[in-house]
């Protein structure tokens, strides 16, 4: 059986190491375009195969973010082409504006 300071101990070093760890995440909400809204962006943004996700998205995130501060196209362009910035993050980003706005909600979830 563990002492309690032992376990207290533990339990601070746990603190700190997910304090560390969340320093370098940051939450991002997003809302659901209107139908106009993303047929129009969606359209704007057309490649060869599809959307061209390279171009569309800072757009399509400025335009999605609930917080006014990351509503800057440029912002989202420049941040994506630090390093920090792997192609996992830009691939998360892209499919969670397409399911937000393109899948639909199980009919039992109520709209409004």
């Amino acid at each position: 059986a563990q002492r309690p300071d032992e376990a207290a101990d533990l339990q601070a070093k746990l603190d700190e190491a997910t304090e560390a760890f969340e320093a370098h995440w940051v939450s991002v909400e997003l809302e659901a375009l209107a139908k106009s809204e993303w047929n129009l962006l969606a359209d704007t943004f057309q490649g060869e195969n599809g959307i061209d996700w390279d171009r569309a998205l800072p757009e399509m995130l400025a335009v999605s973010c609930v917080d006014p501060d990351l509503r800057d196209a440029d912002w989202w362009t420049e941040q994506f082409a630090k390093p920090e910035w792997s192609q996992g993050d830009f691939a998360a980003l892209q499919l969670a504006v397409y399911a937000l706005n393109v899948e639909a909600a199980g009919a039992q979830i109520p709209k409004g």
